[in-house]
């Protein structure tokens, strides 16, 4: 088997206006047998035919995506607006929609694979009503558990009912999308892995697990899955 190509959609530094990617994203894809290959193209043409190029694709976490987006007015309690980032994913989501190559979102990529399907969002998620999900621990510290479905692409992957992870947001998928499953939740409820039913592989979690795959067997599963499905 040759080393598949994860096209992975950038990041962007809004203030020095260019596009970056953190480095652990790509040691993941790198250490799971992937060639990573970060992508900015911004027309439809383009975007095709990297999606003709890449076996499959890395949605990575980021700023707010924008409320507008799923029909309500920005809240005082949300926080930065990525225009470009919310376009790009938003348009290399529903080309990959079309197919079936296997797609992976981290944290806002969960957020934008539930947008791009129809589903909406908690702007904010205040502690007291909802447990800490905004953690202040180091970046490869889990801090909080994750209820798996059994029976999910995920709970295949991880091969356990419950997982540790960090969690480095303030907003939360709300109504969800039709057409998926919830596959993992935290004691509060609130969803932290969405799969796309009938998908081979279109999963999306809350939390970071490119922190946490260099020393938990269970984070690094995500990206081989990743990489085997392709």
């Amino acid at each position: 088997m040759q080393m598949p190509i994860i096209g992975i959609l950038p990041q962007y530094d809004m203030q020095r206006n260019r596009w970056f990617l953190c480095e652990p994203y790509e040691r993941a894809v790198r250490a799971a047998g992937g060639i990573p290959l970060v992508i900015t193209v911004r027309t439809q043409a383009q975007q095709r035919r990297v999606l003709e190029l890449a076996d499959g694709f890395l949605f990575p976490g980021g700023p707010d995506p924008n409320p507008l987006l799923f029909g309500e007015d920005v809240l005082p309690e949300c926080r930065a607006i990525c225009a470009k980032r919310d376009r790009l994913e938003l348009s290399m989501l529903r080309l990959l929609l079309e197919g079936k190559k296997p797609v992976l979102g981290i944290c806002r990529g969960v957020q934008m694979m539930n947008l791009a399907l129809g589903g909406d969002l908690y702007q904010d998620l205040p502690v007291g009503r909802w447990q800490m999900h905004n953690q202040t621990a180091a970046d490869d510290e889990p801090t909080h558990t994750v209820r798996v479905v059994k029976g999910s692409l995920l709970h295949q992957l991880v091969g356990r009912k419950s997982v540790a992870v960090n969690s480095f947001h303030h907003q939360g998928l709300r109504k969800i999308a039709k057409g998926c499953l919830v596959s993992g939740r935290t004691g509060d409820g609130l969803p932290e892995a969405l799969e796309k039913t009938g998908h081979p592989f279109f999963l999306g979690v809350q939390w970071h697990p490119e922190h946490l795959a260099a020393r938990r067997p269970e984070a690094a599963a995500l990206f081989r899955g990743l990489i085997e499905y392709c």
